[in-house]
């Protein structure tokens, strides 16, 4: 009869794996969803289309998403995250500019994702979650500060839809220019 650190160590190893089961089943479907919307409007892919081009069975969908829009939701959170986090590294806390170039470049990486959530016709809030995380971590802040900050980084989020849309002719260091000069 195995002792129980071994039984614990196996119990242990089951769960990474079905941890990164999930993980690789999350990113087929989320892989599937990009691909569907490359080819059809949001509202005319089914959960079975999506079944179908990701290969995870039903049973595997309903286990880590409850509707299509979960989905698509955690796509565009990928993109928010990586928009978020930054604003929270240290690099970043003396050199605004910076930070703008890098946004506006990930934003130009991703292209082809941002422009399906604009083709689906979702709301930039859908990709933008960052007003909540930026907070996070961050002093009290007045509440005029408070104020100052959502302005911001509503303008910011308008901005960067409308240079998206306008087919980011502008570099992302001009964008860090224009930016730096309306909000520092």
């Amino acid at each position: 009869m195995p002792d129980q650190e071994t039984e614990l160590k196996k119990r242990a190893v089951l769960r990474m794996s079905n941890a990164e089961s999930n993980q690789l089943t999350r990113e087929c479907i989320c892989t599937a969803l990009i691909y569907l919307m490359n080819e059809y409007p949001f509202d005319k892919i089914t959960i079975t289309s999506i079944i179908k081009r990701s290969g995870v069975s039903r049973a595997a969908f309903y286990r880590n998403y409850a509707s299509k829009e979960e989905v698509l939701k955690e796509i565009g959170n990928s993109i928010s995250d990586l928009i978020a986090t930054s604003l929270t590294q240290e690099k970043y806390r003396n050199h605004p500019w910076q930070w703008y170039v890098d946004c506006f470049a990930a934003i130009k990486e991703n292209a082809e994702i941002f422009n399906l959530f604009i083709q689906a016709k979702l709301p930039p809030d859908f990709i933008f979650h960052a007003n909540q995380q930026a907070e996070d971590g961050q002093p009290e802040l007045s509440p005029k500060e408070r104020y100052r900050t959502i302005a911001k980084q509503s303008a910011v989020k308008e901005i960067i839809v409308n240079w998206f849309q306008n087919g980011m002719e502008e570099t992302p260091e001009e964008m860090a220019d224009l930016c730096q000069e309306f909000f520092w």
